[in-house]
């Protein structure tokens, strides 16, 4: 949990960003500039904006909590093909999504000071 953008760049949360809803490629299709930097307009829909960030990066969270705890699950039955499926899913859905967040923070942040 960085405050610093770049802290996220490194390991590659730009590729990410890439792939998810709003992301650059879907934004690219459709022709839309709604990055963070062009729709952060002023101070007090940048702190709305926070607590949005904030609100998703608790639901992946908690979802990545559960789908570990299904993945230990899955262990104590012996179903090692479901746990493998288990954990590549939570990563990837909510490992993913959670870091995206923190980057997202760290640029509101980082446009607001």
């Amino acid at each position: 949990m960085s405050n610093i953008p770049q802290y996220y760049e490194k390991p590659g949360v730009k590729w990410i960003r890439k792939f998810v809803q709003n992301g650059d490629l879907v934004n690219r299709l459709f022709k839309k500039d709604n990055t963070i930097d062009t729709t952060i307009k002023n101070k007090n829909y940048a702190e709305k904006y926070l607590k949005t960030v904030s609100m998703y990066e608790k639901y992946h969270v908690i979802c990545f909590v559960f789908f570990c705890l299904s993945g230990i699950f899955a262990i104590f039955k012996h179903k090692f093909v479901y746990f493998i499926l288990i954990m590549a899913g939570n990563i990837l859905y909510n490992l993913c999504p959670v870091i995206l967040q923190q980057y997202n923070r760290a640029r509101i942040l980082r446009l607001i000071k």
